[in-house]
């Protein structure tokens, strides 16, 4: 049998190795095109659209498709939340295939979670053209998209513990304490894409709003 992972970024080279190396009925990939990042390596994501056209109007009942959309890792509010973005933002226009139903998430079974509130917030940077701090010094700093972004992350992190308003706007459940208690800095985290690149500029502008960052990078 021949197993592929990843299979929306296949190149047409390696397309015409599995091609010849599946006879037909031994052939099992697995793929998410909505996932497909590396063009720049050469992938083909209509490749995967091709086998997925294929598979489709397949009458041979070994030839099957089976959409791995069940979700173990969040809960439903999470999921309701990424379902919106997603269909707004994935359509044929933009990735080539819609967002629908077979790819909208769900948990495995219902099951009773505490409320998930999932805030989404947008700088237009369109209106926002990077500016120099100070022009008076030459060589005046410029505060760039980044700084921006810091910045709005370490209001929404002030209002969120509280730091100016002195009551923190949430409360999260303390297994040691087995109760609830009010957000602290240690419950935050920030993810990023690539923190390497990046993470220093964050951690300058957390600072200067006098948030206490940890950062294992």
């Amino acid at each position: 049998h021949v197993f592929v992972d990843e299979y929306q970024d296949v190149n047409p080279v390696q397309e015409a190795i599995i091609e010849a190396l599946h006879e037909g009925k031994n052939l099992f990939v697995v793929g998410d095109i909505k996932q497909s990042i590396y063009a720049f390596r050469g992938a083909r994501p209509g490749i995967f659209q091709r086998r997925l056209k294929q598979v489709e109007s397949s009458d041979c009942p070994d030839v099957q498709r089976v959409d791995l959309n069940t979700n173990f890792r969040s809960f439903q509010g999470v999921l309701d939340a990424t379902n919106r973005i997603c269909q707004a933002l994935m359509t044929e226009e933009t990735c080539t295939m819609p967002y629908d139903e077979t790819a909208r998430l769900s948990p495995p079974t219902p099951v009773a979670a505490p409320d998930v509130c999932v805030e989404c917030h947008l700088l237009d940077e369109q209106q926002t053209p990077d500016v120099v701090v100070d022009k008076t010094v030459p060589g005046g700093r410029t505060v760039s998209s980044r700084d921006r972004q810091a910045a709005m992350m370490a209001q929404r992190i002030r209002d969120l513990v509280g730091l100016d308003s002195g009551q923190a706007e949430c409360q999260v459940f303390d297994k040691t304490l087995g109760r609830m208690r009010d957000l602290t800095y240690r419950d935050i985290v920030i993810l990023f894409r690539s923190p390497a690149k990046r993470v220093d500029d964050y951690i300058r502008i957390l600072r200067l709003a006098d948030i206490p960052v940890s950062s294992s990078r």
